[in-house]
């Protein structure tokens, strides 16, 4: 209460001009512990006090001597305090500093993607970016851009990877086993006379990929490992034996089949005895079974893939199932892809981006091919 009033004082009068006002606002910051307002009322209790040798100015000097000791102490105090505040602002600006040489270090080292896929034995898998397909190691090495292919297939062993789901004109086939991939030859190659893969199928295990391409009467089969198309039986010596098990009524030497008294163009054989059977129009009529004449009616069975391992893929409006040599559905067969074994984990960067790691050395790491980068935490600790 004395503070404000004379405060109050203060402002009444302006300025100092008594040493008696100057000793009052001693007494009271002194009070207070406000030594540095005490000292400066001090200062000019002693240029304007006139009697030195009263007792209120030695009074005042002896509290000059503490105010000028605390004051001291309470500068040194300050002092201490801005230095520790300074320390601590600089420490924290080389941790925001080292924390962000570690994200954009980071960074360099994460993949732009939408989406990556299960890995398999050999330690790759598809990834999605931007609605286009590529292929990536578990080191976080792109193999395959995703920057061309909207669809893809990853089966026993192959990425197949095409321009689009349906009817595509380009393809690309990639082996996780060499590492290695190619374009496939362009359909005109097979048939003049198509534009497009049209359907295709999963790649198998035994490196054949089917595809039922436009303006054809015959189903194209590819080797993916001769990285060639393959051509199909005739058919001439099993019309005999279809003939015999009156699968069909007659056949001749263009290639056709009588059927019900229809007349259907055979059009190779996908595998396990099962041949394709066209109508004039280029449309699949459906397939025939060389083990028991038995006729697949295109109603249900739209696509078949290769045979391999006694089963072969079957599309139906689009869903895929599995059926063996005479068109019984049967269970999906293991995917060769395998399981992953290897030591990739996949998180995610501050700009959402994928980043691999992995423990070396009991340490997690960032990986990208060779390049190596400690995790956040102990990237710090060591800087």
């Amino acid at each position: 209460m004395a503070l404000v009033n004379f405060n109050k004082a203060l402002q009444l009068i302006d300025t100092i001009t008594t040493s008696d006002v100057a000793r009052l606002g001693v007494l009271i910051h002194y009070e207070l512990r406000d030594y540095k307002e005490a000292h400066e009322f001090a200062t000019q209790y002693f240029l304007l006090v006139k009697n030195k040798r009263s007792e209120d100015y030695q009074k005042v000097l002896e509290l000059y001597v503490d105010i000028k000791d605390e004051l001291d102490l309470q500068l040194a105090e300050e002092q201490k305090l801005e230095a520790e505040r300074l320390a601590k602002e600089k420490e924290a600006r080389r941790l925001d500093s080292l924390n962000l040489a570690w994200k954009n270090q980071a960074e360099t080292m994460a993949i732009k993607a939408d989406s990556i896929y299960a890995f398999d034995k050999n330690n790759l898998a598809l990834f999605k970016s931007g609605g286009n397909f590529g292929v990536v190691n578990d080191t976080g090495i792109i193999l395959i851009e995703a920057d061309a292919y909207k669809a893809a297939y990853h089966f026993d062993g192959y990425f197949i990877l095409m321009n689009k789901n349906l009817n595509p004109n380009k393809i690309y086939c990639y082996s996780s086993v060499t590492k290695k991939g190619y374009k496939l030859p362009d359909v005109s190659e097979f048939n003049p006379l198509a534009t497009h893969y049209g359907q295709v199928m999963l790649p198998r295990g035994n490196n054949k990929l089917i595809a039922y391409p436009n303006n054809s009467l015959k189903v194209l089969v590819f080797d993916l490992l001769l990285q060639k198309f393959t051509s199909t039986d005739d058919g001439k010596s099993l019309f005999k034996d279809l003939e015999k098990k009156k699968a069909i009524s007659n056949y001749n030497k263009d290639g056709e089949v009588k059927i019900s008294k229809k007349w259907y163009r055979f059009g190779g054989i996908v595998g396990g005895g099962i041949s394709p059977l066209y109508n004039a129009d280029y449309s699949l009529f459906g397939y025939i079974c060389a083990i028991d004449g038995r006729l697949l009616t295109y109603d249900f069975y739209n696509y078949i893939g290769a045979f391999y391992n006694e089963k072969l893929q079957v599309l139906t409006n689009g869903e895929p199932n599995w059926i063996n040599q005479n068109g019984t559905k049967v269970t999906a067969p293991t995917n060769e892809n395998g399981v992953y074994s290897g030591a990739s984990k996949i998180g995610k960067s501050d700009l959402g981006n994928y980043i691999f790691y992995q423990t070396i050395d009991g340490k997690k790491m960032i990986v990208s091919g060779d390049k190596k980068l400690l995790n956040q935490t102990d990237f710090i600790k060591s800087n």
